[in-house]
């Protein structure tokens, strides 16, 4: 049987508004030649351990200025031991390689590469050709730019606490990330910095024997019960780091004295707070107050299930580290 009924004039002009909008909208996309989003897959560990810049977490910065320049989604991921990247980029696994300039795996290949420095390029199959020449033209025109000279300079500077001199305007390409983040839960942003100086020295791409990553070095499991799930990326992984520190702090509240109170927590977000409670416990059982961190140092060698020499030295350390860059950056 016929449906003789018919759309009205309104609905279908409305339609038609529709179908031309959004074939408009893909048309726009599609002309420009270049994706929607990009993943890339960073394999350049061996520049970070060689060097004494943040190579890792300036060619990040850049892909990531690059992408909201060109409104991308952009993700970003470190390169597995075991992984292979150019299996990864032929799987579609990744849009980008970022690799050292030396790699000569584009000679004599269907790879086409943009060299950012004289350390670093990035690197695709020939179908992003396109996406390659945007990127280089990008990237030269950054470049040449006073703001960029001075983001690069915190990326390359020397920033060992103990070798830098006083009155320094910075301490890490981090520096606003970790002052927001240590405002947020009451904390000198120093003393925040300490700590990723501790876990990291500020490298994005160390990734520990326990499983934890970023620069404030924090397990995935951990990060997702805060509600982080790509902590390599700095802004997240400084923020988590924060939000866990202030949970730590939350746990000693029972604590007096609030240079102590901290010392807890530094252990703790080394150790575990398990461990520290239990440390606490076993003081309380001795028929101490537990609640001084010399005290504790003083009983771990009677402690058989925590051997704590290491989170010991690591509170001592972060506090010298604090106290460093308290005199760098006042």
């Amino acid at each position: 049987m016929k449906n003789n009924s018919k759309i009205p004039a309104a609905v279908t002009g409305t339609l038609i508004m529709a179908l031309m909008t959004f074939g408009a909208i893909l048309w726009s996309e599609n002309e420009t030649g270049l994706p929607q989003s990009i993943e890339c897959l960073f394999d350049i560990k061996e520049l970070d351990n060689s060097t004494t810049g943040l190579v890792t977490g300036y060619n990040y910065q850049l892909l990531k200025e690059y992408a909201e320049s060109r409104d991308m989604d952009f993700k970003a991921r470190i390169c597995s031991p075991d992984e292979m990247p150019l299996d990864s980029l032929s799987a579609k696994k990744a849009d980008i390689l970022v690799l050292p300039s030396s790699s000569t795996i584009t000679d004599g290949t269907s790879l086409c590469s943009c060299h950012i420095d004289s350390l670093t390029q990035w690197v695709a199959s020939r179908h992003s050709r396109k996406l390659i020449e945007d990127m280089q033209a990008w990237v030269e025109e950054q470049t040449l730019s006073e703001d960029h000279q001075n983001v690069r300079e915190k990326y390359f500077t020397r920033l060992n606490p103990f070798k830098r001199r006083s009155g320094q305007s910075f301490i890490s390409p981090y520096d606003d990330l970790l002052k927001s983040n240590a405002e947020s839960i009451g904390w000198d942003w120093r003393m925040l910095a300490a700590i990723a100086w501790q876990e990291s020295h500020f490298r994005m791409d160390v990734k520990s024997h326990r499983g934890a990553v970023g620069v404030m070095q924090m397990k995935p499991s951990t990060a997702a019960e805060l509600g982080f799930d790509d902590i390599v990326d700095p802004s997240s992984g400084i923020e988590a780091g924060a939000k866990h520190l202030k949970r730590l702090y939350s746990l000693f509240k029972d604590i007096p004295d609030e240079q102590e109170r901290l010392k807890f927590t530094i252990a703790s977000y080394n150790a575990g707070e398990g461990r520290i409670m239990g440390c606490i416990d076993y003081a309380v059982s001795k028929e101490l107050e537990g609640n001084t961190w010399d005290e504790i140092v003083s009983l771990i060698p009677e402690i058989e299930e925590f051997k704590g020499e290491e989170t010991v030295a690591y509170v001592d350390s972060v506090l010298a580290v604090h106290q460093e860059f308290c005199r760098i950056c006042r």
